[in-house]
């Protein structure tokens, strides 16, 4: 099934390790593939700025995935409180992130596109549908999270001290305000 015109639900909730990581309560799993819809809705955005397909590199995590990200090390500080889990049954609060990059570019020129997705979407895409954009410039790749406000509302995002989009950047182990 297509959420969008270029990314299917298979690219946000299906992994070789793990199979489907949707929840397996169908009403959830309903509320899930709308949080997917609003982050693919930036990938295209994305998409169309740089105009190369983007590859989801990370998607809906479960619990597995979570543990064997902590075990094996492969994403920097994984957490338990991430916007990958999609409110799913683990980290209700999740409101759905991907990691992702650009592909058919490499090298500098990947090292470029990033900083220039980074820029569009702290200057672009509006600061209410965004939770966290975080470069990471040395593993190259980027993260995005719907904006909490979008998923919960103001109050809830309030009361979470979610309310601020965050722009980060990984570096050396540390996520500092960029």
């Amino acid at each position: 099934m297509k959420l969008s015109e270029h990314f299917t639900i298979k690219e946000i909730f299906w992994n070789p390790q793990d199979g489907w990581t949707w929840s397996g309560d169908e009403r959830l799993r309903m509320v899930q593939i709308e949080l997917a819809k609003m982050i693919v809705q930036k990938l295209e955005m994305i998409r169309a700025r740089v105009g190369l397909p983007i590859l989801i590199t990370s998607g809906c995590r479960n619990i597995d995935t979570m543990a064997r990200a902590r075990r094996d090390r492969w994403v920097p500080q994984p957490s338990y409180h991430s916007d990958h889990f999609y409110m799913g049954k683990f980290w209700p609060l999740g409101s759905g992130a991907v990691d992702f990059v650009p592909v058919k570019v490499s090298g500098k020129d990947l090292d470029r596109v990033l900083e220039d997705i980074f820029i569009f979407v702290r200057n672009t895409i509006p600061r209410e549908e965004v939770g966290q954009c975080i470069i990471y410039r040395k593993e190259r790749f980027i993260h995005i999270s719907n904006g909490y406000e979008q998923v919960f509302g103001q109050d809830i995002a309030k009361w979470m001290r979610k309310q601020k989009v965050q722009f980060l950047e990984y570096v050396q182990g540390k996520y500092r305000p960029v």
